[in-house]
């Protein structure tokens, strides 16, 4: 998967941050979107280390290293750059971003908000956005839990597949993993179903 998305984690954390310096580890895991239970094989590829408001991204075997100041309203995510904030991703349904070349480096070209739903969990509610970012030839669908982050990223051409290990993302995966309506792998997979299908008739 290309590092593009790694600018994402860093949202993860926004309401993380505290005066005092904690340290907090989150870990980005590949698994075969094809076979469900592939998840209880967890292969971490990505390692987020939050100290106070420093954030490191890590890519196993390489090290990759990103940092970015950034910030948070109703309104959506900006990156933060010589005090000038810029929007990375709008809460409101289609309105399509197109970054500016000092972002790109980081991040896809387009994001828009395609879709937002609420997940009920033992009483506990969860709103999560789908953010659809696309960039020349490739898509990614990225998936914001709100007060937690970015939980799931999937490329379409490379049906790679990320997901946040963290309570709160294993929670919502109960449900997210089997709702055809809102999981964009589910419905990658139903499409691939009918082309095999098409092709067998």
């Amino acid at each position: 998967m290309r590092v593009y998305f790694l600018g994402c984690i860093f949202f993860l954390f926004f309401s993380c941050q505290q005066e005092n310096v904690i340290v907090t580890e989150y870990n980005y895991f590949t698994a075969d979107i094809w076979n469900k239970n592939s998840i209880k094989d967890k292969y971490v590829v990505y390692k987020a280390l939050l100290e106070g408001d420093s954030l490191s991204i890590y890519k196993r075997d390489n090290g990759i290293r990103n940092k970015f100041k950034f910030a948070l309203d109703a309104k959506g995510i900006y990156v933060v750059e010589n005090k000038r904030r810029k929007l990375l991703y709008s809460f409101e349904k289609n309105v399509k971003i197109l970054r500016d070349s000092s972002v790109t480096k980081s991040f896809y070209n387009e994001v828009e908000l395609i879709e937002k739903k609420k997940y009920i969990i033992n009483e506990v509610e969860y709103q999560i956005y789908h953010f659809l970012e696309s960039d020349y030839d490739v898509t990614l669908d990225s998936y914001y839990l709100e007060g937690e982050g970015f939980i799931c990223f999937y490329e379409f051409k490379g049906s790679e597949f990320l997901y946040l290990d963290s309570p709160k993302a294993l929670e919502v995966y109960k449900i997210f993993s089997e709702d055809y309506s809102f999981n964009a792998v589910l419905q990658a997979e139903m499409m691939r179903e009918n082309v095999l299908k098409s092709k067998e008739n």
